[in-house]
């Protein structure tokens, strides 16, 4: 496993350093990676025995892996290569950090993870923080190369917020079954609650005059910014303010 997990880092590292010579070629070969990123991520599921969407770290492969996917299918169409460039190396480095997951042995699971509502909860978000991680770097590419407007980023943003939002609906029926309850305040239901009201916020003044430009770029890249720390941080600021929480992912 491994040994996919670093030829998809390569193939993005190199789709990263190609994409503003041959863009079509650095495509195929992001999607190269992602197809062996997956295949990692299947090949570990077999290994442990369950839905490998179970654990902070597996869910941070799978996020990846859909960051790539869905930025691969965003690009595909033409549009300005200022855009699409950043996608690439944040995931080969995301990928890097994140790559001694596969290496780990698996460990049992507890009962209220192995409900059905949970992994499709899972995997909505994960397709929600994948695209909202293609989206803060298109924002930002833009930003440092100013361009008109992206409606690539909207649609990327449409998607992300339609998988989040989806994500807490079925996350409250999985809350409810497991320990009584559709709402906990946990930290991760907060981060969840925020990414969902500047959604929310971004879709609600798009249209504005004064929003537009570089305001309405700041905020997915906000968006991008707080799903990274959600993903890498949600752990460490539970042990630095000794909260107790039944998931950080």
């Amino acid at each position: 496993m491994l040994g996919l997990s670093y030829c998809a880092i390569a193939c993005w590292l190199a789709a990263g350093i190609m994409w503003w010579k041959k863009r079509a070629v650095a495509l195929a070969i992001e999607l190269a990676g992602c197809l062996l990123w997956f295949a990692s991520i299947a090949n570990l599921g077999f290994k442990a025995g369950y839905w490998p969407l179970s654990t902070p770290e597996e869910f941070l492969l799978v996020t990846i892996g859909f960051a790539t996917l869905i930025h691969a299918l965003m690009e595909m169409g033409g549009e300005g290569k200022e855009r699409g460039w950043l996608l690439p190396f944040i995931a080969a480095i995301l990928a890097f950090l994140s790559k001694g997951a596969f290496a780990a042995e698996p460990l049992p699971l507890p009962p209220a993870f192995r409900i059905f509502w949970f992994q499709i909860h899972t995997l909505a978000a994960s397709i929600a923080y994948g695209a909202f991680l293609v989206a803060g770097t298109m924002a930002l590419a833009i930003m440092l190369k100013p361009a008109e407007g992206s409606p690539k980023l909207a649609t990327t943003m449409a998607l992300g917020y339609t998988a989040l939002t989806l994500s807490m609906l079925l996350g409250s029926i999985w809350g409810e079954l497991s320990w009584g309850s559709y709402w906990g305040w946990s930290l991760k239901e907060i981060w969840t609650l925020t990414l969902w009201l500047i959604g929310t916020l971004y879709f609600h003044t798009r249209a504005l005059p004064r929003w537009r430009e570089r305001w309405n770029l700041a905020l997915p890249l906000l968006m991008a910014s707080i799903t990274l720390f959600s993903l890498l941080g949600t752990g460490w600021l539970a042990r630095r303010l000794t909260l107790e929480t039944l998931y950080i992912f």
